[in-house]
């Protein structure tokens, strides 16, 4: 496949990736050379290692846990009291439930102190210090990234690792296309030659051209 082949191909597949579709992996190792497909594979593997590990949850983090469901459990039975529990009795379940979210927050600080790498097994960042802890209530305590808690954060539990692949994938073809420019010698060259004859020229620089790509 000559360059300006490659390239045409190689902007194909990034469009297909920024707009949702999806590029199959013989499409990806045929556009990619050897070294650059080697890498993306060992990316690739590095997360599936990191999901695997995350299935088994740690004996040390256990304890937080089952801390963690009997706080939800309380609060969860205080919610249940709005309309027509008795207000002195739900409100004695608030307390109980924000205390039992302390109780958990102080396992979880020991448990991180005595082995900090087990906060990858965590939804969101954790800070030891007592200044930057999270407030005792089911949405600011941390969950496990694999909980299947409402109260999870999205954006640090398992949709992070389901789209790292066609992260991955998107990281992979734009650093070929910038690496394909550079040997040639002439970094947005074939861009610019491109736009060059369009009606719309600074509407398809703006949209393809490779110094405005965020890796």
């Amino acid at each position: 496949m000559n360059k300006s082949k490659r390239l045409r191909r190689l902007q194909t597949l990034i469009g297909w990736l920024e707009t949702g579709k999806d590029v199959a992996r013989r499409d990806l190792q045929l556009v990619l050379t050897a070294d650059e497909w080697d890498r993306y594979e060992a990316e690739v593997e590095q997360r599936r290692d990191l999901k695997a590990q995350l299935v088994e949850v740690p004996a040390t983090l256990r304890p937080y846990i089952a801390r963690l469901k009997r706080a939800d459990f309380l609060y969860v039975r205080a919610e249940s009291m709005v309309v027509d529990g008795d207000p002195r009795v739900r409100q004695g379940l608030y307390h109980q439930s924000e205390s039992a979210y302390e109780a958990a927050l102080v396992v979880l600080t020991e448990a991180l102190g005595n082995q900090p790498d087990l906060v990858m097994w965590l939804d969101r960042e954790f800070s030891l210090s007592p200044e930057k802890a999270p407030t005792p209530d089911p949405l600011a305590v941390p969950r496990l990234k694999m909980s299947k808690s409402g109260n999870r954060d999205p954006d640090g539990g398992v949709e992070w690792l389901t789209g790292v692949r066609r992260s991955l994938k998107l990281a992979a073809l734009k650093s070929s296309f910038e690496n394909v420019q550079v040997a040639d010698g002439r970094v947005g060259g074939q861009i610019r030659s491109i736009a060059k004859n369009s009606p719309n020229k600074s509407a398809i620089q703006k949209k393809i051209d490779v110094t405005s790509w965020k890796v």
